[in-house]
């Protein structure tokens, strides 16, 4: 039986991804095997790298390693650039773009590859956190049309996870923050 023969930038993209999944404690090692990958002009290098940078809170490094991800040939896919880009700009208070992004992903098909982003949880849930950061944004600035519209759009994304994991922990606690606004909206009228 012979051991497979791995590229080099595949085996150090690898090890990465089994450092980033450990944990902090393995982050700046993951960083390192993240840029041995890019010094391959692999795009997967420069991805990986901003999933630590996010994990590590520096989201003006995550961004930059996205940027540099597009420039290389072949681009990544653009559904996971999409996720993590909206990820990076939920959290750096860029919500409007952050939504369009994980819309843009949640509305990806690659028939091709049996990808159907759609029933994605994991990305629904970032959209309808972003949602209700603009309805609570809206709330704080007083604009009651725009706070109800997202507060909607928000319980209709959670729902919808629902709808595809019954037993979401992240769901089920933002519908019932979205239940507990909308009664303090409602009495304050």
């Amino acid at each position: 039986n012979r051991i497979p023969d791995f590229p080099l930038w595949q085996r150090w993209n690898d090890y990465g991804i089994g450092l980033l999944l450990k944990g902090k404690a393995e982050l700046k090692q993951a960083a390192e095997a993240f840029s041995r990958v890019a010094t391959f002009g692999r795009y997967d290098g420069p991805m990986n790298l901003a999933r630590v940078q996010v994990a590590e809170g520096d989201l003006d490094g995550a961004m930059q390693s996205l940027t540099k991800a597009m420039s290389m040939d072949p681009k990544p896919p653009s559904w996971t650039h999409a996720w993590l880009s909206g990820v990076v700009n939920r959290q750096q208070g860029h919500l409007e773009k952050a939504a369009e992004l994980l819309r843009g992903t949640l509305e990806t098909k690659v028939v091709e590859r049996g990808f159907d982003f759609s029933l994605d949880y994991a990305v629904r849930n970032e959209l309808g956190l972003t949602l209700l950061d603009i309805a609570q944004r809206a709330d704080v600035m007083g604009d009651e049309a725009q706070f109800d519209d997202f507060l909607n759009q928000a319980k209709a994304e959670f729902e919808r996870v629902l709808e595809i994991d019954s037993e979401n922990a992240t769901a089920h606690a933002n519908l019932a923050k979205i239940h507990g606004l909308a009664e303090d909206s409602e009495q304050q009228q």
